[in-house]
């Protein structure tokens, strides 16, 4: 029971014999065993004897919310999700708390997550409009919240929940997400990201400047890399993966034919059935993850101190790419009380396929000089024993770049190969001025030098020699002069 100043008021009359016993455990409602034991606390310590020993003592288990928000502003992660939030105190040794606990604490302070729903906004807007009402006055914080909760405009929507594809593989579904990525800068950047619809773990991420055919080739590399060839792909109507060409005859203006783009024509080549459709519930999974990756990948990025591109990629592939698939992955599943692995129906492929398959190709002339421009660069094709090879001027030749931009090569109608070698815009040594030490190097060969296993060494023969018969007996006739030079 609560020992407050009337109750320990009975006690005192108690001791003082105002009352009896009886008396006071009327009063109080408990027994006289504890009337008894109260009695005697009281003899010794007074009042003093009520108060709890852990009364005025910070709990041993209380939450330490000045380092949480300490490490919110440190990072600016206002905008992070309480899910995201926790694991970030968790993995950095901040401190063990949970999203729950974190998200009710928050709310008792007017504080929501960015992902909350529509019904703790209305019940938050009622309890900080009833707050006003009766006190008159609002923290903040809590001024700040009401405002944007008033001016919030909720608009309704509703989508069902669909099954899952039953092989992982069967349907990958693609998108580019812009958002600015960086925290502090307002400069967006897009996000290509590739969902497996079986299990809902992304397959390819890669972060690049605008929504392009280079950044689907690199997710495309990575699925390709980590898992194989998928069977299906759905993805929107970007010009990237389909393109209607509509023709000038008005004869055959309602017979429009769909050509195909680099993106399609990789996928056919590689046996890959390309969807695409505008609808958003056309690709949920994949539309479901950019918002998810929304909540994480900035704080990920700016708690690991990366500002750039190429240090994202590099993270992103390396380690958030396998922290979505432990957090998010669903790669088990239970039937009849049984856990079973989700079955895969990706296909194997060499690297070499992959590289063959994941180009850029465009169209070039052959020029006067015998050779094509490419990004303000000339270049002569070489045949397969690296001769100089001169086209007609004019012939259309199609040139070939690879993913990573490494390999040039160029065919022509009849589909024949060439590698490419970049022609210099000027000499980089002159003859006739520059002096011997400006004179490029040339890499020295190394020399050949035969194992003491090879049957021509002198060791192998001196070997021989010991152990054949007849060349003992034919010793000494044959035997050098200048032998003991060579033993």
């Amino acid at each position: 029971m609560l020992w407050n100043s009337e109750n320990i008021q009975v006690i005192a009359d108690l001791y003082l014999g105002k009352i009896n016993i009886n008396r006071a455990k009327i009063m109080l409602c408990v027994t006289k065993k504890t009337i008894k034991r109260r009695l005697e606390t009281y003899k010794v310590c007074g009042e003093e004897g009520f108060i709890h020993g852990n009364s005025n003592k910070e709990p041993v288990n209380k939450i330490d919310f000045a380092k949480i928000f300490a490490f919110v502003d440190k990072y600016e992660l206002h905008n992070c999700n309480f899910s995201e939030l926790s694991r970030l105190l968790k993995d950095y040794n901040i401190i063990n708390i949970s999203s729950s606990c974190l998200r009710t604490r928050f709310y008792n302070v007017g504080l929501l997550s960015p992902k909350c729903t529509k019904s703790i906004k209305k019940r938050l807007k009622k309890q900080l409009n009833t707050k006003l009402e009766e006190q008159g006055a609002l923290s903040v914080d809590e001024i700040d919240t009401l405002d944007a909760l008033r001016n919030e405009e909720l608009c309704g929507s509703f989508y069902f929940s669909k099954s899952r594809s039953k092989y992982m593989g069967e349907r990958i579904e693609i998108d580019a997400c812009e958002f600015p990525w960086f925290i502090g800068s307002s400069i967006k950047y897009h996000l290509h990201v590739a969902v497996d619809d079986a299990t809902g773990i992304p397959v390819g991420l890669y972060l690049d400047n605008e929504e392009t055919l280079n950044g689907y080739y690199h997710i495309t590399r990575q699925m390709l890399e980590n898992y194989g060839v998928p069977v299906n792909i759905r993805t929107d109507k970007r010009t990237v993966f389909i393109y209607n060409k509509k023709k000038n005859n008005l004869k055959q203006s309602h017979n429009n034919e769909d050509t195909f783009t680099q993106y399609a024509y990789a996928c056919k080549q590689l046996g890959i059935n390309l969807g695409c459709c505008s609808d958003p519930l056309y690709k949920p999974r994949v539309e479901r993850m950019n918002q998810t990756i929304k909540g994480i990948l900035p704080a990920r990025l700016i708690t690991e101190g990366i500002t750039n591109i190429k240090d994202a990629n590099k993270y992103i592939e390396e380690k958030f790419i396998p922290y979505l698939i432990k957090e998010f992955g669903r790669l088990e599943y239970v039937e009849d009380n049984t856990k079973k692995k989700v079955p895969s129906a990706f296909v194997e492929i060499e690297k070499e396929d992959i590289d063959k398959t994941l180009v850029v190709i465009e169209s070039r002339k052959i020029n006067n000089g015998h050779s094509i421009s490419y990004k303000s660069n000339y270049y002569k094709l070489l045949d397969k024993n690296c001769r100089t090879i001169a086209l007609p001027p004019g012939s259309s030749v199609s040139l070939i770049k690879t993913i990573d931009g490494k390999s040039l090569y160029a065919t022509d109608r009849l589909n024949v190969c060439y590698a490419l070698e970049m022609v210099k815009e000027r000499h980089i040594y002159s003859k006739s001025i520059d002096s011997d030490e400006l004179k490029p190097k040339k890499r020295e060969k190394n020399k050949y030098i035969p194992d003491k296993t090879h049957p021509w060494s002198w060791i192998r023969q001196k070997e021989f020699r010991e152990n054949d018969k007849l060349m003992k007996s034919l010793e000494p006739i044959y035997r050098s002069p200048h032998e003991a030079v060579y033993s």
